[in-house]
């Protein structure tokens, strides 16, 4: 089984009047349900030069995977304890030649724990920013941003600190920003669809399990959950299938973990109530951002890792 989730990393951000970011081209594009990935390079190439960078935040750091012409290559710099953001992360851009380069096309995979759907009907500033604080709470200063959803039907929204979001579009003038959990959700939408089977995906994030579910023609579920400890995992799992009437004998599950459990120690858990259980993963390849795993990884260079331990 086969399937991969094409997105296109190379569309403009539009900042609007309020504290909500609007992504211009996806509201041109709104029929859509698949985004090709284009890389658009100013004249040839120099031999081993980078053409992209893409950076996705995980539970102890940040993996830095480097699209150049010779393919892609990968690094990750540790940062155990969020006040050394971004100090460290500046200074890792800094070290290696990537920090405010405005020719340097940069793809920014974030995690968030708070995001949501609304209609797409509520689009203006106002609203989605009330609607959002009314739904998850306010914790001061932070920024939104939304996407429309590849249903057409439903706009997705997530925030950041807006003191990172700062910090980015700084040192990374030519940035995209993702939500994780919005490559997550579309994915699940299109697998459910193209494998014409309903469709659930859980993403383990440290302590944070966020979790998916979609039948062959609409998005049914989406939510954070927090774990404590192994044995809760299955009891929301079961929970959250029976609340939307799939039935765990057919299903198609899959797991991707960004936690100090494996795809296996998860399965295993797993296996005794739900059937169909793979394992699906994040990747540094721009085409492909996220996916079901494969048995053979793709053919990537792996440099030396960078860790810089607190």
């Amino acid at each position: 089984m086969s399937s991969e989730y094409r997105s296109e990393a190379c569309f403009d951000y539009a900042e609007s009047r309020k504290t909500t970011k609007f992504i211009d081209r996806f509201r041109e594009n709104i029929a859509l349900r698949h985004f090709e990935h284009t890389m658009q390079d100013s004249g040839k190439p120099a031999p081993n030069s980078l053409k992209q960078l893409i950076i996705r935040s995980v539970p102890d750091g940040f993996l830095f995977g480097k699209v150049s012409v010779r393919g892609t290559s990968k690094t990750k710099l540790r940062i155990f304890a969020a006040i050394d953001f971004p100090d460290k992360f500046v200074a890792f851009l800094k070290e290696n030649k990537w920090a405010a380069r405005n020719d340097l096309k940069v793809s920014v995979i974030d995690f968030t724990s708070r995001f949501m759907l609304v209609p797409i009907k509520v689009a203006d500033d106002r609203s989605l920013e009330d609607y959002f604080r009314f739904q998850n709470g306010d914790e001061g200063d932070m920024q939104i941003y939304t996407a429309p959803f590849d249903d057409g039907k439903q706009m997705f929204c997530w925030e950041i600190s807006a003191d990172r979001d700062r910090d980015l579009e700084k040192y990374l003038p030519n940035m995209t920003l993702w939500s994780s959990s919005y490559l997550v959700a579309n994915w699940t939408f299109h697998q459910a669809a193209k494998v014409d089977i309903s469709t659930m995906t859980a993403h383990f994030y440290g302590h944070h399990m966020q979790l998916f579910m979609a039948d062959t023609h609409r998005m049914l579920f989406a939510n954070t959950f927090v774990v404590r400890n192994s044995e809760e995992i299955a009891y929301f799992l079961l929970r959250c299938l029976e609340q939307v009437g799939l039935d765990p004998a057919t299903v198609q599950t899959y797991i991707c973990s960004d936690n100090t459990m494996s795809f296996k120690d998860l399965q295993s858990i797993l296996t005794p109530y739900i059937a169909n259980v793979f394992e699906a993963e994040f990747s540094l390849n721009p085409d492909h951002l996220f996916r079901i795993a494969k048995e053979e990884k793709d053919e990537e260079e792996e440099d030396s890792v960078n860790e810089d331990e607190v």
